[in-house]
């Protein structure tokens, strides 16, 4: 009993510590989990202003096609079957090779 009233209070926090460390430790990790993925969640939910959905259209560039390149596509897709065909599945489905 004695020596347990000796113990100095700094060797006391240290056995606590190592009695418990695992359990702080899933507690601290726990903790940091939490704390990201209601950050994540937060910025993720957050809808742009309108003052930046208009600085990133500024940045795109708009592709422009002359008339006359537009008629020949037409031209050529009318004449060939095969080149109609593909230019339709290809604007069916976009994503297949």
């Amino acid at each position: 009993m004695i020596e347990k009233a000796k113990k100095l209070p700094l060797t006391q926090v240290a056995d606590f510590l190592k009695r418990f460390r695992f359990i702080i430790f899933l507690t601290l990790f726990a903790a940091i989990y939490a704390y990201l993925f209601i950050t994540i969640n937060s910025l993720g939910n957050q809808a742009p202003s309108q003052l930046e959905v208009d600085q990133e259209l500024q940045t795109v560039k708009r592709l422009r096609i002359d008339e006359s390149s537009i008629d020949q596509m037409l031209k050529l897709t009318e004449e060939n079957i095969e080149i109609k065909a593909a230019y339709d599945e290809a604007r069916n489905n976009p994503f297949s090779e």
